[in-house]
């Protein structure tokens, strides 16, 4: 797996401090609700959102080198 940018950690700690008003925004602010269950549980949604920030802050860089 790739490295995190900076400010991942506090971005996590904010994540876990949400509501499920908060994290329903955060995650359409992300990669939207499409992979939530029906009638998602706060967890499903604290998952998920974790889940999608982790891959916003991840440097996909190494995964997907630039052609030269």
């Amino acid at each position: 797996m790739g490295k995190h940018f900076p400010g991942y950690q506090k971005a996590v700690e904010g994540v876990k401090k949400m509501d499920d008003a908060q994290l329903y925004e955060q995650i359409d602010c992300l990669f939207g609700r499409e992979n939530l269950p029906t009638n998602p549980t706060h967890c499903d949604l604290l998952e998920e959102a974790l889940f999608q920030l982790d891959f916003d802050f991840t440097d996909h860089s190494e995964d997907y080198p630039r052609n030269k």
